[in-house]
């Protein structure tokens, strides 16, 4: 807990909310990506997706029209009506990722998304939310990792719940470059500065070939334009 200071949050004081002030920030400025993913087993794709749009305002068209899209960004349209079992852990991610974005929320915050991934599918995440952070949404991600934190611009050392370091990174590792490299030449190949993330994540799988071009395109109508100075930040927590 802080100990003192404000906390404001897209320009409006959080101590001052009441609990359906803060409830409502919780739906509607914050998505969660978490390590666990966290989806509903016996609802399908695009139900856990379309699931934080229930308490909106929105009709049931409305909803499921933001949850396809939403889902098609993140290369998944072909498995809308797939539950969970039947996807591949970083496409429970993935779905977890559109869930997040689906309500257009100020900044997502990912606690370890990589936790139960392997190295491969660890990169696919992290690509999608680089891409994500280039069209303007700010990305906390918190991390025991510290070749995941090497992707972020931004790097927050915490160590018994204080800020031991707080430092920019100039040169952050691409994952969409790393992705498209052999193995063995990846520790030798400079990072970018560059944010041209061109392709959202994908497994690999041919049937999605063509839905991930498409979800390339960009879909900036959920991306908060307020987002001036989006920061792609890792906290990572040494114990």
């Amino acid at each position: 807990m802080a100990s003192e200071g404000r906390y404001i949050l897209d320009g409006v004081p959080v101590s001052e909310m009441s609990k359906n002030e803060l409830a409502d920030v919780r739906n509607q400025k914050i998505g969660f990506v978490f390590q666990g993913f966290h989806l509903l087993q016996w609802m399908t794709a695009l139900d856990n997706v379309e699931l934080p749009l229930i308490y909106t305002d929105l009709s049931t068209e409305q909803r499921r029209g933001r949850a396809s899209r939403a889902l098609k960004l993140v290369g998944l349209s072909s498995r809308a009506n797939h539950r969970p079992e039947e996807l591949s852990g970083g496409q429970q991610q993935r779905v977890a990722i559109a869930r997040a974005l689906v309500t257009s929320p100020a900044m997502i915050l990912a606690d370890e998304p990589t936790g139960n991934l392997d190295s491969h599918t660890s990169t696919v995440i992290i690509a999608i939310l680089q891409r994500l952070n280039a069209c303007g949404m700010t990305v906390v991600l918190v991390t025991h990792e510290p070749d995941i934190a090497a992707y972020c611009r931004r790097k927050v050392v915490l160590r018994d719940g204080r800020i031991v370091e707080d430092s920019i990174n100039p040169d952050p590792l691409m994952a969409e470059i790393q992705r498209a490299q052999p193995a063995e030449e990846k520790k030798e190949t400079p990072s970018r500065t560059t944010h041209e993330i061109v392709d959202p994540a994908q497994d690999g799988k041919e049937e999605e070939m063509e839905e991930e071009r498409v979800a390339n395109r960009p879909m900036r109508w959920w991306v908060p334009r307020r987002a001036k100075n989006p920061v792609f930040s890792g906290w990572q927590d040494r114990a």
